[in-house]
């Protein structure tokens, strides 16, 4: 490959990792809101669960930090994997606890494995 080709695939995946970055902080940053707000529709599952509303709440902060970490640059790896523990927690709670779809957490959790990777790969280059 020439230098022009490669460096045309380092700028197109640096520009993937920093769209998909700003997407999935902006989607943790919202889905925080209505559980550290209380909102009921948020809250419900978690109470049916048998789980308090402060855990919601901690949810709730947990992924507005996430959300933040993502767009630091320091700190965007460990958001990152932090996040995709949180997410496969939520797969667990679908699956196992509420009997919901998991789909959403499933998608999320793969987002977020591809930003990891492109992370990774882009530190590399």
């Amino acid at each position: 490959m020439t230098d022009t080709s490669l460096l045309a695939r380092a700028q197109a995946s640096n520009r993937a990792l920093t769209i998909l970055t700003w997407l999935l902080a902006a989607m943790y940053a919202l889905s925080s809101v209505p559980k550290i707000l209380q909102m009921e529709d948020a809250v419900a599952p978690f109470i049916d669960a048998g789980l308090s509303a402060v855990f919601v709440s901690c949810l709730g902060l947990l992924e507005l930090t996430g959300a933040v970490g993502l767009l630091v640059k320091r700190t965007s790896r460990a958001a990152t994997v932090a996040l995709i523990i949180m997410m496969i927690g939520a797969v667990a709670f679908h699956l196992f606890i509420i009997g919901g779809s998991p789909a959403a957490a499933i998608l999320a959790l793969a987002a977020l494995g591809l930003r990891l990777w492109l992370h990774t790969r882009h530190r590399q280059t």
